[in-house]
């Protein structure tokens, strides 16, 4: 009860602060124009179907054993992402206010741990929440239903994460000791696993038709029996509490769904029974190097990172662009956008690498290969649109550092572009390890000239776009550094759909600004040369486009250059 209340005190407490910083900010005028332009959108879009249902998106039941089998494979993905890149550091992470008003109180560590499972809650049913409002009515059930078996599904998701977070620092912390005392847990992950490889090679495919709605339900139908279907059976039953269409189905689903919650809550208060001293010791480790670097007026924003290779040796002397370049290929590897890429990447090959080595057929025309080289071009695509968003080791980064980067010896414009350089070497050598894949194996009847001169122009034309929306994401920075605050300052809520929102219509115009001329130029000149060179024309044309685009980026770092030497730190 006294856990009950504590927690429901600093949940509170916490809610009234954000709300008032909230309103402090707003008084702001661009943090107001911001707020209503967001409050507006969702409006737009959400508020006016509040109370009705949405019309004509009624979900059709005939489709929920594939829907729930398509969330149980992204479920699997989420738990092998975690147990293969989670964070070995902070299993049972707690911030310095909670050390310093928990740890005195009379609560014991299991009540420690209870709070953290309780915050989980917490959070799980907020994700319900929004889950429900974006979902719950397409998908046909009631809303209030599709909530709370969201929020089940939710916190078992993260009690998994949790729990094996805490094996991992078990692991690494304890080494072959950690191995024993973790034995049970690897021996039942370790046979779930073997038990559904196993499952996965006994599926025996149906007759398909060439029809994809009547072969994606025949699959559904035909996985649904099979041992897959039953070794799949932990990962579904929340899936079904979720997708549950009337009361009568929720309340068959619940019983299995709260077993596979109350299985994970074991797990948890089981697995954190071996270390919770540790982790207890590193929040504390936490707040003592906090407080002295608040002591010696360092700042506190400091994370302990282990050391890493650095990607090249840094002459001492040289072009500053390279150190630049130097410095983000470090940042980029620490930053959790990259953990997003690395994973998007990975599981795309090794999805690539399953179905070439499956013996089922493939889903495409080209047959399993088919399917490699259409992945590894959708990834390329990825890489080109989403990737500069995803990669920020630049000066969205560094706005925080900005009163170091004006006391270096090195003018705007090589700083402005040294910064760009990093995310942009990372996404080239994505896309280019792409392009192979996607040249080779994309099903379709193109000659093998033809396919290599789309790859090339694709290997031309795609690092230029990346530079170009690299350049004006940093430009908005330079230009319009308040509008990017960083830290505690960081917008949350409406005001920063707002802010998105702003900054992507901007860079949406400028976008296209940018691309006419290359456009115009290249498309000219691919267009001459294709009558005369044929499919070599294609690389031509892919090359002028490129280089007009480097030319403009070359032209805006320079007067952004110019702009970033006048920035005054004080001002922001």
């Amino acid at each position: 009860m006294v856990l009950l209340r504590v927690t429901a005190l600093i949940l509170l407490a916490g809610l009234k602060n954000r709300a008032l910083a909230q309103v402090r900010r707003v008084r702001q005028p661009r943090y107001l124009l911001a707020t209503l332009l967001g409050l507006a959108w969702w409006w737009l879009y959400f508020g006016r179907f509040l109370g009705t249902r949405l019309p004509g998106r009624a979900f059709d039941p005939a489709w929920l054993p594939p829907l729930e089998l398509l969330l149980a494979a992204l479920a699997l993905l989420l738990v092998a992402l975690a147990w293969l890149f989670g964070t070995d550091r902070g299993a049972l992470a707690f911030s310095e206010a909670e050390i310093q008003l928990l740890f005195p109180a009379p609560l014991s560590r299991r009540q420690l741990v209870h709070y953290k499972l309780l915050r989980l809650l917490g959070t799980g049913l907020v994700g319900a929440a929004i889950t429900a409002f974006f979902l719950g009515r397409s998908l046909g059930g009631p809303p209030v239903l599709f909530a709370l078996g969201s929020w089940v599904a939710l916190t078992t998701l993260s009690f998994h994460n949790l729990a094996a977070s805490f094996t991992r620092a078990g692991l690494a912390r304890h080494g072959l000791a950690g191995a024993r005392r973790f034995l049970l847990t690897l021996a039942v992950v370790s046979a779930l696993g073997a038990g559904l490889w196993w499952a996965a090679q006994e599926a025996r495919p149906p007759g398909l038709t060439g029809r994809l709605q009547d072969d994606v339900l025949a699959w559904a139908g035909a996985l649904d029996g099979s041992p897959l279907g039953w070794a799949l059976w932990p990962v579904r039953a929340p899936l079904r509490l979720v997708l549950a269409q009337d009361l009568g189905g929720f309340a068959l689903a619940l019983p299995g769904a709260l077993a596979v919650l109350g299985l994970h809550y074991a797990w948890v208060m089981s697995t954190v029974i071996h270390f919770e001293d540790d982790a207890v010791q590193d929040s504390e480790r936490r707040a003592r190097l906090l407080e002295t670097l608040r002591r010696r007026g360092a700042s506190p924003v400091v994370r302990g990172a282990r050391l890493r290779r650095p990607p090249f040796r840094l002459a001492p002397h040289g072009r500053p662009e390279v150190a630049f370049l130097w410095k983000g290929l470090i940042a980029t590897g620490r930053i959790a956008n990259l953990r997003v890429l690395a994973i998007l990447a990975l599981s795309l090959a090794a999805l690539a690498a399953g179905l070439a080595l499956s013996r089922l057929p493939g889903l495409v025309g080209g047959g399993t290969l088919g399917t490699v080289g259409l992945v590894a071009a959708l990834a390329w695509a990825y890489l080109v649109l989403a990737g500069p968003g995803l990669l920020r080791a630049d000066l969205r980064t560094d706005l925080a550092n900005l009163e170091i980067l004006r006391a270096l010896p090195v003018p705007g414009a090589q700083q402005v572009r040294g910064q760009i350089l990093g995310p942009l070497a990372v996404l080239t050598a994505g896309q280019w390890l792409c392009l192979p894949l996607a040249a080779g194996f994309l099903p379709g009847a193109l000659e093998p000239g033809l396919r290599a001169a789309i790859a090339l122009a694709a290997a031309l034309l795609g690092p230029a776009l990346s530079l170009v929306a690299l350049t004006l994401q940093n430009g908005f920075v330079v230009l319009l550094p308040g509008w990017v605050p960083s830290g505690p300052e960081r917008a949350r809520g409406p005001e920063a759909l707002g802010l998105r929102l702003i900054s992507a219509l901007g860079h949406m115009v400028a976008l296209g600004l940018a691309l006419l001329p290359a456009a115009v130029l290249g498309g000219g000149t691919g267009l001459g040369a294709w009558t005369v060179l044929g499919a070599p024309g294609l690389v031509v044309g892919a090359a002028v486009a490129a280089a007009a685009l480097l030319v403009e980026c070359w032209l805006a770092t320079a007067l952004l250059g110019r702009t970033f030497d006048r920035l005054d730190p004080s001002g922001l």
